[in-house]
């Protein structure tokens, strides 16, 4: 397994630089190991943008690639391990950008 704290940095860095602020709608398809269901995380994560990063993380641990990731009592990988294509998520983020 590859080591992804790395990408944790560089994740870090480039929100770092934009303010510590996401600018657009963002959703992060992750699997919960425990339970075997797929969990999104968006930009009004409790927490703020650290615990979005932590999502962006465990979505991230590509299995056999990248180790899972324990985060809020939970194990997580990445989402498409469960759901390779979470529509119903983007259709709901262009319907919040209409909204606003």
């Amino acid at each position: 397994m590859l080591d992804n704290e790395p990408l944790r940095e560089f994740v870090t860095k480039i929100v770092a630089s934009q303010g510590n602020q996401l600018r657009r709608n963002c959703t992060v398809g992750t699997a919960d190991l425990d339970t075997a269901t797929f969990t999104n995380f968006d930009q009004d994560i409790e927490g703020g943008i650290s615990e979005m990063i932590e999502a962006v993380i465990c979505s991230s641990a590509i299995p056999a690639v990248f180790p899972p990731q324990n985060w809020r009592n939970t194990t997580y990988v990445d989402g498409g391990s469960i759901s390779n294509l979470d529509i119903g998520s983007a259709i709901q983020n262009c319907l919040d950008e209409v909204e606003d």
